[in-house]
């Protein structure tokens, strides 16, 4: 929403006043502004969200695959640093990828950060949140025994090659879930039940028939925070603005490097949705093995 106005004229005999408030989009906010005494569920809600209930468990959807230990963020704190999604992401494709018949070889995976849509939270990680996360299905193909040296300049390349399609500029919002300790974290009782900050906020106020507003209670959580041409203060809830850091549009992950120095030659790893930015970078002679039919899925093995 935008509200634009004439500020020219100050003066007015009109007995309207003009106020505007950008809702967080939950049932906390929405079950606060509803005027009367009257029920907030009613039946075609109830019925529509029976419905999908009981799809999301024929899909399995509740599955719990893990737990989260930490939030993961897209843009919320700078590239490489330790919780950003990427940092963690290089970390597990550099343990996960690994062909056993080619696990003492040098190898470097690359992805794209397009391929991330959403942050992981503090908490358990589940069927559903593996498509939130990164809907895409991508396959892993590689080029073997690739020359150190050519391989060496791939990533920079990338970047400074022009975004592919799944490439967004990201303004991530969102609330930070509350504190989960190391103690609960682990057990059943915190993956299955866990404590939710979201689930533990509590709409605060009384609504009337004046301008009614939402106000978190300090401290503010993080979340959208809006500016327009009549000010600041058009908030319904106060939140603290999420900070926003840019990122490459590529990442890269390492594995099965000498101690010491570099290898001569390495694989490399790929998601085979920028195969064609992989070998139009490593130059004519890997085309060359993509004909000869010696481009291969990376982890199929029988």
């Amino acid at each position: 929403m935008e509200a634009v106005v004439d500020n020219t004229s100050t003066i007015t005999t009109s007995s309207f006043v003009y106020s505007r408030r950008y809702l967080d989009w939950n049932r906390y906010t929405f079950q606060y502004h509803t005027v009367g005494n009257g029920l907030f569920d009613l039946s075609g809600g109830l019925n529509a969200t029976e419905q999908i209930t009981s799809i999301r468990t024929q899909q399995r959807l509740g599955t719990v695959y893990g737990c989260v230990p930490e939030f993961y963020c897209q843009t919320c704190v700078p590239f490489g640093d330790p919780t950003s999604i990427f940092t963690l992401l290089s970390d597990a494709l550099s343990e996960t990828v690994v062909r056993p018949s080619r696990n003492t070889t040098a190898r470097m995976i690359f992805s794209n950060t397009g391929s991330v849509r959403f942050d992981m939270y503090k908490g358990p990680f589940t069927y559903d949140d593996n498509f939130i996360v990164s809907p895409f299905r991508n396959v892993f193909r590689f080029v073997a025994d690739v020359l150190f040296a050519d391989a060496n300049n791939l990533l920079d390349q990338l970047n400074n090659g022009g975004a592919d399609k799944r490439d967004i500029d990201a303004k991530i919002s969102g609330f930070h879930l509350d504190s989960i300790h190391p103690s609960q974290l682990f057990g059943r009782d915190a993956c299955v039940d866990p404590i939710i900050g979201l689930d533990r906020r509590k709409a605060t106020g009384t609504p009337g028939l004046g301008i009614a507003r939402r106000q978190a209670a300090a401290p503010e959580t993080a979340g959208y925070t809006t500016t327009d041409d009549f000010g600041t203060d058009g908030d319904d809830t106060k939140h603290s603005t999420i900070p926003s850091h840019s990122i490459p549009n590529y990442f890269m992950a390492t594995g099965g490097y000498p101690e010491t120095g570099n290898p001569d030659t390495v694989d490399v790893i790929f998601v085979d949705f920028i195969e064609s930015y992989i070998l139009s970078y490593l130059g004519p002679s890997y085309s060359t093995e993509k004909k000869l039919g010696n481009i291969d899925v990376y982890k199929a093995e029988r």
